[in-house]
């Protein structure tokens, strides 16, 4: 682990997918309940932090909330609400997600779109849910012990880590 917040380096994130991939990372939903801070990316294929990225995505207080929905456990149990936020412009897309498989994969859609100045609601939008097939995943690699951070790796081959607030 190489900073004062214990995160694990490229390299040991490399290994745990590994791992997840081999055995499983044994992330379980109630675990991925809350709010997740984005912290850090990396590109695919490149084995150096996103810099740039990263610190834009810190900046616009890029947020990813995971709730669970009781009512409707069996099909998509997660309610799922992607967010960021500058200055007084918030942007949240609203949608629903599963876990899938043994890594597992957090897959999702968005189907409704909010744009606020403060708390004045600028624009609302329903979205169209893409074919399952389409829809958008994180191969989730590995969750901190404590619940502290989370791992995972997305649809198009970029690897982030979230802080839990």
């Amino acid at each position: 682990m190489d900073d004062i917040f214990s995160l694990p380096s490229f390299q040991q994130l490399l290994e745990l997918e590994k791992t997840a991939k081999e055995k499983g990372s044994k992330i379980e939903i109630e675990s991925l309940i809350g709010s997740w801070k984005f912290y850090s990316v990396w590109q695919k294929g490149k084995d150096n932090q996103d810099s740039l990225s990263s610190l834009i995505l810190r900046l616009i207080s890029a947020n990813l909330d995971l709730l669970l929905d009781k009512k409707d456990e069996e099909s998509m149990p997660l309610v799922i609400i992607n967010s960021v936020k500058f200055i007084l412009i918030s942007i949240k897309f609203l949608g629903r997600a599963e876990l899938i498989g043994d890594q597992p994969r957090l897959s999702f859609f968005f189907d409704f779109l909010e744009v606020r100045f403060g708390k004045i609601p600028l624009f609302n939008s329903s979205i169209d849910v893409p074919q399952k097939k389409d829809r958008p995943f994180f191969s989730l690699i590995a969750l901190d012990e404590e619940g502290k951070w989370l791992a995972s790796r997305g649809r198009g081959g970029g690897m982030a880590v979230w802080l839990k607030e």
